[in-house]
């Protein structure tokens, strides 16, 4: 049974998706008859996400574009019908996955999908998709720049699928961090990327050496007890001077702002992203 993952990018502004598509496609290279992908694009709706994941039996889901965390919820930017931009919060969203029977990884390359609350456990979408039963949650605990997050990719995925430790998430975390380092010396970005774990083990997929893979993906119940969420602590910093990049994400309130005379207040906007 071939490694089934579901792409998701939705139309949106200032992203350099088609690069990242064209990273993982290459990167998989080699793998067309072990790993599939899928990639939902253009218009992408709540609704069409939904449908795409009841089709077939995906065990991956990557998502490119933008997100944002405001008043203790996290949002990512979707579309509407009308094929505009459409925030849709948190616990839409992880509705879509909860108790999903296949999924073992979902990567969230956009910004603060990894950001938490200091005044609300376990809020943010990461520790949501843990919480609904997800084994492992790759995110972004804050903004992070677009060359970065294509660079983190297309490392990920190579470390997971060919490395020396492949089928080992935690790894291929390790490695694409370890490569942001030595491109971007002394930014945050190295400390942007975190891994969210459910499972005791990193080893999701079972890749064997040689030319087939075996027992690719590996079975649900042979992912043990889980244990409570954990992130990777630690991060990098040092003064140094680079061109200004632009950053992968986007302003709620400026979003908001510029349908409507002023900013909404932390009532009327949580209720506005809700409903959205």
């Amino acid at each position: 049974m071939p490694l089934r993952m579901l792409v998701a990018i939705p139309d949106s502004a200032e992203l350099d998706a088609a690069r990242e598509k064209s990273n993982l496609i290459r990167t998989l290279e080699g793998l067309e008859q072990q790993v599939q992908i899928a990639i939902l694009e253009g218009t992408v709706t709540l609704n069409r996400l939904s449908d795409a994941l009841l089709e077939q039996p995906f065990h991956g889901f990557h998502f490119i574009g933008h997100g944002g965390f405001e008043h203790d919820r996290a949002f990512l930017q979707l579309n509407s019908e009308q094929g505009d931009a459409e925030w849709i919060a948190d616990d839409r969203l992880v509705s879509l996955f909860a108790n999903h029977p296949t999924l073992k990884l979902v990567f969230l390359n956009s910004c603060q999908g990894a950001q938490t609350s200091l005044t609300a456990p376990l809020a943010g979408l990461a520790h949501r998709l843990i919480k609904q039963g997800v084994p492992a949650v790759v995110a972004m605990q804050y903004a992070v720049y677009d060359d970065a997050a294509v660079l983190f990719s297309r490392e990920f995925y190579q470390a997971l699928f060919k490395g020396q430790a492949r089928g080992r998430v935690e790894f291929a975390v390790s490695h694409a961090r370890n490569r942001l380092l030595g491109e971007f010396p002394g930014e945050r970005d190295i400390g942007a990327p975190v891994l969210f774990m459910r499972a005791s083990e990193g080893l999701l997929f079972n890749v064997a050496a040689g030319d087939r893979l075996a027992d690719l993906p590996l079975a649900r119940e042979r992912i043990t007890a889980p244990k409570p969420p954990r992130t990777p602590i630690g991060t990098i910093s040092r003064n140094c001077n680079r061109n200004v990049r632009r950053p992968r994400v986007q302003s709620l309130k400026r979003l908001w702002s510029s349908r409507r005379p002023s900013c909404p207040d932390s009532n009327e906007s949580s209720a506005t992203a809700g409903s959205s």
